[in-house]
């Protein structure tokens, strides 16, 4: 009979209960690694989620939770405020053309010795407009901001009005509603400093 060394016939089953535990140990190792992928994700990046070793089920809730934020960081972009006439305007209403069209408005002596008239085309937010003083032309464009304004639009005599008695440049602003606009255009005035006129457009769709 051949007889073993102490311990020899368990060697087999420590063999087992080593793999079995080393197995275990790369099971628990995976699942750590997932938790602190999943922590960066959700704190610094969230592409990180991608990385985790997920089910089909585990994967869906992480698309719809992405979804989800990617949702609510487009409400945060896209807050709402109030403009005149009560009219609720955001960056994305400006983008979707919210309001696209043409404006125009005139008047007599504006206070500063001309009578005027404004025209501004707006398309997808951005504006072009063209300001009437007397016998002076004067071009401008910029862009609408998330609350509807046109603030300090530049605008400049056009070539056709070289020559032509008035101020080189003219500083336009407006302020949009549904069917309204109201805003204002300044110069300079020599001594008198700055002339400022008020000015009130009506809107006709493109």
């Amino acid at each position: 009979m051949d007889f073993l060394p102490d311990g020899a016939g368990d060697r087999p089953a420590r063999r087992s209960a080593l793999r079995g535990r080393s197995f275990g140990g790369s099971d628990n190792s995976d699942r750590n690694a997932n938790i602190a992928i999943g922590a960066v994700g959700v704190l610094l990046f969230w592409p990180a989620l991608f990385a985790l070793d997920l089910s089909d089920a585990e994967r869906v809730e992480i698309d719809a939770l992405h979804r989800r934020n990617m949702h609510l960081a487009s409400l945060a972009r896209d807050c709402s405020s109030t403009a005149g006439r009560g009219s609720i305007t955001t960056a994305r209403a400006v983008r979707s053309g919210a309001f696209d069209g043409k404006w125009t408005g005139e008047g007599g002596n504006d206070g500063c010795g001309s009578p005027w008239a404004m025209e501004i085309s707006v398309t997808g937010g951005e504006a072009k407009g063209l300001l009437w003083r007397g016998k002076a032309e004067y071009n401008f464009q910029g862009t609408i901001n998330r609350e509807g304004k046109l603030e300090k639009a530049l605008a400049g005599k056009t070539p056709a009005s070289n020559g032509v008695v008035g101020p080189r440049f003219i500083t336009v602003n407006a302020a949009f509603g549904e069917e309204a606009a109201g805003g204002d255009y300044s110069m300079a005035a020599g001594s008198a400093g700055t002339c400022t006129v008020a000015v009130n457009l009506n809107r006709h769709q493109a």
